[in-house]
C-alpha cells in the first residue's frame, strides 16, 4: 500500500459519522455503561452520569482484542489444513485401493468365467466320450437282438407254410431239418444286458471362499498386550491420546494432571483439583474437569483458563464432538454442557434424565453421544437432541453375561464407530457397534484389573488405564 492510500485509509478510520439526534456532532465518544457510540450532545442530555470516553481509544481497544483473537485463532487453521491434508489423503488412498480392489475382483470374475468355460467344456467332452462307448455297444447288443428275433421269424413262417399249403411228401421230407431249427432256437431267450452305467453329473457346493473375499481389519481372538506402563498416578480417572502420541492421565488421590511422552517419559504434573476428566482438543490443548469447572493447559502443562464455573454441579467426562464443541458431562444435574472450543462460552445442555449417575462420554462417527451410568450399570447412546438410540444394560442391575454391565466407567470410540466400555465391576473391556449391540469382550480379567480409563492412540491402538496406575496397550485388530 503506498503511502497516500495509508493515509487515506487513516482518515478514513479516524472519520466518524454524525449523530442521529444532534446532526452536527460526530460520535466521538463511546459510552460504556449503555455500549454505544454517542456525541458531545448526547452526553450532555442523556449520558451525563455515564462513563463516557473517546471512541478512537475504544475502538482501537477493540481492535487489539479482536487482533489478539484473530491471532490465537489464525494458529488453528494450520491445525485444520494439515487435518484437511491428512483426510484428503486418505480419501485419495481409500479411493485408489476400491479402486484397485474392484479391478482385482472383476479380473477374477474372468478368470474364474473362463475357468467354468474350461472345466464345463471339458466335463461335457469326458459325458460324451463315455456316452458314445457305451451306445456303440448298445448298437451291437440291438443288432444282435434284432437278428435272433428275425432269425425266428423266419423259421415260424417256413414252418407254417410247410403245415399249410405242402404236400405230404414235402411235409415228410422237410420235417426233420424245421423241427431241428425249432429244436435249435426253442430254448432261445433275448439276453439285455443290466445298465451298468449311468451318466450324470454331480454337482458339488462351491465352497465359500472360492471366489475370494474382501480383506478387511479383522478382530484378534485375544487383544495383544503391545506395551505396559505404571503412571505412579494411584486412583486413576481418566486418559486421553494425542495426536502426538502423548497419554494425559489424570488422578484424583494425588490430584494431579500427568502427561507421558510416546517413550513413556513423564512431561510433566501439575496440580489439578480434584481433577475427574481430560481429552485432548484438536491443537493438542487439554481440558481437564475439576472442582472449579473445567480448567484448559497448553500441551506443555500451562494453565490458559478455566470456564463453565456456574453452569454445572459436577462436572465429570469430557469429549469433543465432530464439530470441535466440546461437551461436559454434569452429574448431579444429569445433563451434558456443550461449549466452543475458542472462547469456551456455553452453547446448549443435552438432557439425559434416563441416567441415575452419569459418568463418562464420547461420540460416535454418527454424532450420537454415548454415556456411561456407572450406578445405573448401563451405557445410553444419546442424539443432540436428548433422543435414546439404543441401551446396553439392564438399568439398575449389574452381572456378569452379555447384555450386563458393573459400573461402567470410561467409554471411547475408534474411527469406525466401535464403542469400548471399561466394564469396571467386571474387569473387562466391553466393545459394540455403533447401535449398542455386542460385539465382544475385547480384554478380559486376565489381562486388566479394575479398568477406569479407556482411549484409542494415534495408532488405533486401545489404551486401558487401571484404577491403581498402570497403562496397558493392546492391539485388537490384524
Amino acid at each position: 500500500m503506498t503511502s497516500k492510500s495509508s493515509n487515506q485509509a487513516q482518515e478514513d478510520k479516524d472519520l466518524t459519522p454524525f449523530c442521529d439526534k444532534h446532526k452536527e456532532e460526530r460520535l466521538k465518544f463511546y459510552c460504556t455503561d449503555d455500549h454505544v457510540a454517542v456525541c458531545r450532545d448526547c452526553i450532555l442530555t442523556k449520558h451525563n452520569k455515564h462513563n463516557c470516553v473517546d471512541i478512537a481509544d475504544e475502538a482501537e481497544t477493540h481492535r487489539e482484542k479482536i487482533k489478539c483473537a484473530f491471532n490465537n485463532l489464525s494458529k488453528n487453521i494450520s491445525l485444520f489444513e494439515n487435518a484437511e491434508s491428512e483426510v484428503s489423503k486418505q480419501l485419495e488412498d481409500t479411493n485408489e485401493d476400491v479402486n484397485k480392489t474392484v479391478t482385482v475382483i472383476e479380473q477374477q470374475e474372468s478368470d474364474i468365467i473362463e475357468e467354468v468355460k474350461r472345466t464345463s467344456a471339458q466335463l461335457i467332452a469326458e459325458a460324451k466320450d463315455h456316452a458314445a462307448a457305451q451306445i456303440k455297444s448298445l448298437e451291437a447288443e440291438k443288432d444282435r437282438v434284432q437278428q435272433q428275433k428275425e432269425s425266428i421269424h423266419s423259421i415260424c413262417e417256413d414252418a407254417k407254410k410247410l403245415v399249410q399249403h405242402c404236400s405230404h411228401v414235402d411235409v415228410i421230407k422237410c420235417s426233420k431239418n424245421i423241427q431241428a431249427k425249432m429244436k435249435e432256437f426253442k430254448n432261445a431267450k433275448p439276453t439285455v444286458q443290466a445298465k451298468t452305467t449311468e451318466i450324470t453329473f454331480c454337482k458339488e457346493k462351491l465352497p465359500a471362499d472360492f471366489f475370494g473375499r474382501v480383506k478387511k481389519l479383522e478382530w484378534l481372538k485375544t487383544a495383544s498386550l503391545v506395551r505396559e506402563f505404571h503412571s505412579s498416578m494411584n486412583n486413576l480417572f481418566d486418559l486421553s491420546c494425542s495426536q502426538s502420541g502423548a497419554v494425559y492421565v489424570v488422578c484424583d488421590t494425588s490430584k494431579k494432571l500427568q502427561a507421558i511422552s510416546p517413550f513413556h517419559e513423564v512431561k510433566f504434573e501439575v496440580h489439578v483439583p480434584d481433577p475427574r476428566g481430560v481429552t485432548v482438543l484438536s491443537d493438542d490443548r487439554l481440558v481437564v474437569t475439576c472442582d472449579d469447572g473445567c480448567r484448559v493447559y497448553s500441551s506443555s502443562g500451562k494453565h490458559v483458563k478455566t470456564f463453565g464455573q456456574g453452569d454445572m454441579s459436577t462436572p465429570q467426562g469430557v469429549t469433543v464432538d465432530n464439530n470441535g464443541h466440546i461437551l461436559v458431562c454434569d452429574q448431579n444435574n444429569k445433563c451434558i454442557c456443550v461449549y466452543d472450543a475458542v472462547e469456551y462460552s456455553f452453547i446448549d445442555k443435552i438432557s439425559v434424565p434416563m441416567c441415575k449417575y452419569p459418568h463418562y462420554i464420547t461420540v460416535l462417527p454418527c454424532d450420537t453421544i454415548v454415556v456411561s451410568d456407572w450406578s445405573g450399570h448401563c451405557v445410553y447412546g444419546v442424539t443432540p437432541q436428548s433422543d435414546v438410540m439404543f441401551q446396553y444394560g439392564t438399568p439398575g442391575e449389574k452381572g456378569l453375561g452379555d447384555g450386563y454391565l458393573k459400573n461402567p466407567w470410561g467409554v471411547c470410540t475408534d474411527s469406525v464407530g466401535h464403542i469400548f466400555i471399561a466394564d469396571l465391576g467386571n474387569n473387562r473391556v466391553v466393545v459394540l457397534n455403533s447401535d449398542g449391540q455386542l460385539l465382544r469382550y475385547v480384554v478380559g480379567r486376565e489381562q486388566v484389573s479394575i479398568p477406569q480409563g479407556v482411549t484409542i492412540d494415534n495408532k488405533g491402538q486401545l489404551v486401558v488405564g487401571e484404577l491403581k496406575g498402570k497403562l496397558k496397550t493392546f492391539r485388537f485388530v490384524q
